[in-house]
This record gives C-alpha cells, sequence and structure tokens, in this order.
C-alpha cells in the first residue's frame, strides 16, 4: 500500500502548525503579558523586587507568606512562586547565568527560601548536607 506524501503532509502540517502557535503564544503572554521572565533582581536587606519591562513587584521578605523555589542548578535556572500578604501570587523564571554574580544570586535566593521554609525537607536537606561537607 503506497501513501502519498502530500497525503501525509496534509494531515500533519495543520497539526504541527497548531502546536507551534501554542507554543509561541505561551512564550509571548509570560513575556509580554505576566512578565514572569525578570531582566532586574535586586535583593536588599528584607526586601526583594522583580523587575521586567516597566513593571516593578516588591516584596517585603518578612511578609512574604510563601516563597517557594524550584532550581535547576546545571542550567542556572530558578522557577520562583511567591504569595505576598495579601494573598497575590505571582511566579517568576530566572535565569541566572545571565546576571552579574550570577552564583551570588542563586545562593540568594535559595537563602530566602530557607527562611521562609525552615521546616521543608528541602530546607533540612540543604542544612544536613553543608554540616557534612564541613
Amino acid at each position: 500500500m503506497f501513501v502519498s506524501p502530500l497525503l501525509i503532509i496534509n494531515n500533519i502540517l495543520p497539526t504541527l502548525m497548531f502546536l507551534v502557535f501554542i507554543s509561541s503564544l505561551y512564550a509571548t503572554l509570560n513575556n509580554f503579558v505576566f512578565k514572569v521572565n525578570s531582566k532586574f533582581i535586586t535583593i536588599k536587606d528584607d526586601e526583594i523586587s522583580f523587575e521586567a519591562y516597566a513593571k516593578k513587584d516588591v516584596y517585603i521578605i518578612s511578609k512574604i507568606k510563601n516563597f517557594k523555589v524550584k532550581e535547576f542548578p546545571s542550567s542556572g535556572k530558578l522557577y520562583i512562586r511567591v504569595e505576598d500578604e495579601i494573598g497575590k501570587k505571582r511566579k517568576y523564571w530566572v535565569h541566572t547565568f545571565s546576571f552579574n554574580e550570577s552564583k551570588k544570586l542563586f545562593k540568594n535566593i535559595l537563602e530566602i527560601e530557607h527562611k521562609k521554609h525552615p521546616e521543608t525537607l528541602k530546607a533540612q536537606a540543604r542544612l544536613n548536607s553543608s554540616l557534612t561537607s564541613d
């Protein structure tokens, strides 16, 4: 049985184009509407701010309800979920390798998570691994 290449292209191409469209739409919304890819991150004593495309979100660290970080150390990426004192939830992708002092930024963000959630299993594992490495 011979299947025409034109038949294959007509069946697969619209599906492929739809998937490319969805992926592009997702990236555009994240970058320009939800602004999850920060260009500037400032960490002060009790404050952290994320800035992208003329929008700046400032959080007082002591007033944050949740500060959860999913780290990807090999690529230097962090996925941060923040819930402030009024319940507003935001998410941020931080590509630490694109910042000056990337290792320090990576470490400081993880320390903020540990400070906010010292009881988590992840924080305990990090504490135990730092004790055994000394």
